[in-house]
């Protein structure tokens, strides 16, 4: 059954306010926020002053009611696998967000300061993107009870060919191409799973790569329905 839709990519351009006018109206909405070094400040990639915005926005709010997930990319993401995660900018961030997830993620990667994760109040998802390590990331998420998204594009907006069995005892996520035109053939197409499931876009909500409000309003009223069924 599908539980949750995370629309990835808010960045400066946003105005925080209009996120938390759309978890209002629809509450199975999680917003996906990509982190990076690098590419911080820039389309996609919001600035810390953005970060501490939102959580000003956002405060008060529970985190499942206002639910954020922090998407690690590069150096973050080994940061996140060694001692040094304290440096993240997220750090003082910690109170807001539910889920964090580890993109790139390679299987049999698993760390002392993963494991001491496990034991934080979030919920951690690891990105695997091919179907061949699928059973092996799904075992790691066993070994520390986290979340698996499956996507071959990482923000680039292709489509699997199919979406994968869920393996057992696995919560596993689905991105990779889904916008306001295709989410209900996608969601057909998944089908009814017993296991609970989510999916993520990025670039499916973009026009000229900038976070569109109208086409995120669009997914999230085609989702809803699916939602309501399970």
């Amino acid at each position: 059954m599908l539980t949750r839709v995370t629309i990835t990519g808010a960045d400066d351009a946003v105005d925080p306010n209009a996120l938390v006018a759309l978890s209002a109206e629809f509450p199975f909405v999680e917003w996906g926020i990509l982190l990076s070094h690098r590419r911080m400040n820039t389309a996609r990639y919001p600035s810390i002053l953005w970060l501490r915005k939102l959580r000003e926005t956002t405060g008060g709010r529970s985190r499942k009611t206002f639910v954020l997930a922090y998407h690690l990319c590069g150096s973050i993401v080994r940061e996140a696998m060694d001692e040094a995660y304290i440096a993240w900018p997220v750090r003082g961030l910690a109170s807001s967000y539910l889920r964090l997830q580890l993109n790139g993620y390679q299987p049999g990667s698993i760390t002392p300061a993963l494991e001491a994760l496990r034991d934080q109040p979030l919920e951690m998802i690891l990105q695997c993107g091919s179907e061949s390590a699928l059973p092996h990331v799904a075992r790691d998420a066993r070994i520390l009870s986290s979340h698996v998204l499956f996507g071959l594009s990482g923000g680039t907006g292709s489509v699997p060919s199919h979406w994968p069995v869920t393996p057992a005892g696995t919560s596993l996520g689905f991105a990779g191409g889904i916008g306001p035109d295709n989410v209900v053939d996608v969601l057909n197409d998944i089908g009814p799973r017993e296991a609970p499931f989510w999916i993520d876009m990025e670039s499916g909500v973009r026009t000229n790569d900038r976070f569109d409000l109208a086409k995120v309003r669009a997914v999230l009223e085609a989702a809803k329905p699916f939602v309501s069924a399970g």
